[in-house]
């Protein structure tokens, strides 16, 4: 499984666009996952984008610790661009401190 976390200065249909581009280019086999937190999709978004990625912190953390329990899934990559990148690092974080990491390997 692949989840794609886009960065700063991204709307969804760029985001989406660029994570089939990535599934295709590079041939995987992954089931990609596009993770969409809202941006303002603006060079002069970036303060408000820093908000955004921090509300969604709990969301991406659910959704990892659910398919980190599902049996069926195996290995699940993240890719995270940019802004995304620490998204997904604060999620992971939160994730370790609530004892949520056990199954997971950063």
């Amino acid at each position: 499984m692949l989840i794609f976390v886009h960065g700063y200065n991204y709307n969804f249909p760029e985001a989406l666009y660029r994570l089939t581009q990535m599934t295709v280019d590079a041939d995987l086999d992954n089931t990609p996952i596009l993770f969409a937190w809202p941006s303002q999709a603006a060079i002069a978004g970036y303060v408000a984008d820093k908000e955004s990625v921090t509300y969604s912190r709990d969301a991406l953390a659910d959704l990892l610790a659910a398919l980190a329990r599902d049996q069926r899934i195996g290995t699940i990559t993240v890719f995270a661009h940019s802004m995304g990148g620490w998204l997904t690092v604060e999620a992971l974080r939160q994730l370790r401190l609530s004892g949520q990491m056990t199954s997971l390997t950063a």
